[in-house]
């Protein structure tokens, strides 16, 4: 009971903290454009980030936490980023949301992991023979994925999958498996039963 209501009393103080966040953030991106909007991000707590990124299109589920670094690149609002129930997304990632970042749920994404969804030469003569490309990356459930991550356009994590910490991910990941290195190769399998879950 003790609990309750001392979670009711801190909900009751803190809600004017978040919308202050929230309507620093629109003045931000009115003033100055999104992409400066984003870097007030790093600065806000969990719970703006996450109240900002429903209101500009995004999803985010349930008793999820975003630590706070975290900054979004190649987006105009957060229509491509998917995020599930019981995630916990570490300090100072990056999410490119060029296509489409899909994470499932009771993910654990560690701190300065790297999502990149396109390749783009720009004004590089490279652009004739590797034209713009933009894939999805898809996160699904029950994932962990260790610090300094990267993770390339087109991806797709399987179940249950182990991704060791520093690994660069270039291609599927299969459900149950633990890969590591650069780039990432299967090192071992692994059962998870549905009552371990």
């Amino acid at each position: 009971m003790v609990k309750k209501v001392l979670r009711l009393v801190r909900k009751f103080i803190y809600f004017p903290f978040l919308l202050f966040s929230v309507i620093q953030f629109f003045i931000r991106e009115f003033i100055f454009g999104f992409e400066n909007a984003c870097n007030y991000l790093k600065k806000v707590s969990s719970e703006a980030v996450i109240a900002i990124i429903r209101i500009r299109g995004g999803s985010v589920g349930k008793n999820t936490d975003i630590r706070d670094g975290i900054v979004f690149h190649n987006c105009s609002n957060f229509r491509n980023l998917i995020i599930g129930d019981n995630c916990h997304i570490g300090r100072e990632c990056f999410f490119d949301l060029r296509s489409k970042v899909v994470i499932g749920d009771n993910v654990v994404i560690s701190m300065r992991s790297t999502f990149i969804t396109h390749v783009d030469m720009t004004k590089s003569r490279l652009s004739n023979v590797y034209p713009a490309t933009s894939l999805p990356i898809i996160v699904e459930d029950h994932v962990y994925i260790g610090s300094s991550v990267l993770v390339l356009m087109g991806c797709k994590i399987g179940n249950s999958a182990f991704i060791a910490a520093g690994s660069l991910v270039i291609d599927n990941v299969n459900s149950n498996s633990l890969v590591a290195g650069v780039p990432a190769k299967i090192r071992k399998s692994h059962i998870i039963s549905p009552d371990q879950l």
